[in-house]
């Protein structure tokens, strides 16, 4: 995936999300979606895609540091600012964490999933 289609694909996600307030997934009966079943679905769906185990942590720091990396709307990184707020931390500090880490994204679970990702589109 490259950086434009990342890009689009986050910026589709913004227009999406854009307003919305309450819980993003709910439960059948229409309240929040647990946590367990949320995390049972996930290992469900990437077992089904074959990709690696994934849990909603992973996917919240694949968020950020993607964000860190490509979240902006030219296609660099997003302010970290942006990234702090979206991710609800009350101080720069714990932002920074995505910043050291995306500086280490060849070396990762993200840019291992990207890798399986891309494999997994070629096949398709």
């Amino acid at each position: 995936m490259d950086a434009g289609a990342l890009g689009a694909g986050l910026a589709a996600i913004r227009v999406h999300l854009a307003g919305r307030t309450g819980p993003l997934l709910m439960s059948q009966r229409g309240g929040p979606m647990p946590r367990q079943e949320i995390a049972r679905s996930l290992a469900r769906l990437a077992r089904g895609a074959g990709l690696p185990p994934l849990t909603p942590h992973m996917l919240r720091h694949t968020a950020a540091t993607l964000a860190i990396l490509h979240g902006g709307p030219d296609g660099q990184g997003a302010p970290v600012e942006q990234v702090q707020e979206m991710l609800g931390h009350s101080v720069i500090t714990t932002t920074m964490r995505y910043v050291h880490a995306a500086g280490r994204v060849e070396r990762s679970a993200v840019h291992g999933l990207a890798a399986a990702l891309r494999r997994r589109e070629g096949s398709a």
